[in-house]
């Protein structure tokens, strides 16, 4: 059978790892990629029905590299691909979402730039292992996730306390009428979460709320006739990251029910600064931006609310500050 109709014949939506040179794809077989020396390699199709495929075609559009040291990400563009690599000690956070069939995984930089792969929802659990295993290298200094060493390598980033009493006032959010209403699938992302690590801890949540445009006329018509809502999060985390949970957008229609889900780790060691400032349009709202080196991340939560004190407590005491 040639490579090309054995790539043809085990095509399909899910994203795969690559365990061997025969099963590198043939547009990246150039590269240089042995599998086998690799931490994990995993090949990510194209967006395509499989009735549109056929042999002479490049059926992938992107081969994830994860060495020992840096992250490489191959993409398709065209008959030829470009390559992007990106060290470990330079990611900053990691953002994991999934609409339905539509997923997708960005990866942060200190130099500002995002490495950014699309995949179909149904492999989200293989990236979400995978989203693991680069958070754990991300760490640093090549310690396990968990261990005394990594959490000693963060804990002076963390200002608030961490321990059991941090996680009682957000499990009764969690468990709330008025969450489970119309955030169960988050509250499953998290219970999913903290059995797979159980070191994590709950530091707040908030079910999705109403919102408002400020302005005119036209604000007040935009509230009557198409209420806004900001979406439930939950914020968990360890004294070497902080954790969100909630949704691809931050805010929805109030009479739309939503399938997304996301998932973002930023690093507490690599921050620089954490600032928070008013909603310009939703006066119920805040930015919380966090910031290290060139690359910026803003999080949308309720103005004044757990959340926001959460996220401006793991900011350097330098950079700290809040924008009215």
């Amino acid at each position: 059978m040639s490579t090309a109709d054995a790539e043809y014949n085990a095509f399909g939506p899910w994203v795969d790892a690559v365990r061997t040179l025969d099963e590198v794809p043939r547009l990246f077989r150039d590269f240089g990629c042995d599998p086998t020396s690799e931490r994990l390699v995993l090949k990510v199709p194209r967006n395509i029905p499989r009735r549109d495929a056929d042999p002479t075609m490049d059926l992938y559009d992107h081969l994830i590299i994860a060495g020992s040291d840096a992250l490489t990400v191959l993409s398709r563009t065209g008959s030829a691909y470009a390559g992007s690599t990106l060290p470990y000690d330079a990611v900053v956070a990691i953002e994991d979402s999934v609409d339905l069939t539509d997923g997708r995984l960005r990866v942060y930089s200190r130099d500002g730039s995002v490495l950014q792969v699309g995949y179909n929802g149904s492999s989200r659990e293989v990236v979400s292992g995978f989203v693991d295993m680069l958070r754990d290298m991300s760490l640093g200094l090549g310690v396990t996730f968990g261990s005394h060493d990594a959490a000693t390598a963060a804990a002076s980033m963390l200002t608030f306390p961490v321990g059991p009493a941090i996680d009682r006032r957000p499990n009764a959010v969690l468990n709330s009428a008025v969450f489970r209403a119309t955030d169960a699938d988050l509250m499953a992302d998290w219970t999913n979460l903290r059995d797979r690590e159980p070191e994590l801890h709950l530091y707040a949540a908030h079910p999705r709320e109403r919102v408002r445009a400020t302005g005119g006329f036209m604000a007040r018509v935009l509230n009557l006739f198409r209420p806004t809502v900001l979406h439930g999060a939950i914020v968990c985390g360890t004294d070497a990251e902080v954790q969100v949970l909630s949704r691809r957008d931050w805010f929805g229609l109030a009479d739309r029910s939503e399938l997304s889900s996301s998932r973002l780790i930023v690093f507490l060691a690599r921050l620089e600064s954490v600032t928070v400032q008013r909603h310009p349009r939703y006066a119920e709202a805040s930015i919380v931006t966090v910031r290290s080196g060139a690359a910026r991340i803003d999080v949308i939560v309720p103005g004044d609310s757990e959340a926001e004190r959460v996220l401006l407590a793991v900011a350097p005491h330098s950079g700290r500050s809040v924008v009215d």
